[in-house]
């Protein structure tokens, strides 16, 4: 959802979160964090956690860097071809 609802249709947002993630794994940022549209995002070296502002009942979404970098990826190339 947070893909859907907070980056939306936006290639450029996309790859300015995979530049973030990458400051963060490199150590050059030790924390990015952000509220959007219904979520609120917080990434580290640890991991990217994002939870639902607005949703009752919707578990916090827990994943790597890495994995967060391959969705936003991936949504990069999905909204490329609407």
């Amino acid at each position: 959802w947070y893909l859907e609802q907070d980056i939306q249709a936006n290639p450029a947002f996309c790859e300015e979160l995979v530049v973030i993630c990458d400051s963060i794994l490199s150590g050059s940022k030790l924390e990015w964090g952000g509220v959007g549209n219904a979520h609120d995002i917080t990434i580290t070296a640890g991991g990217v956690r994002i939870e639902n502002l607005f949703s009752d009942g919707v578990s916090i979404c827990d994943l790597t860097v890495d994995d967060f970098k391959i969705a936003l990826r991936s949504w990069k190339e999905f909204v490329a071809l609407r």
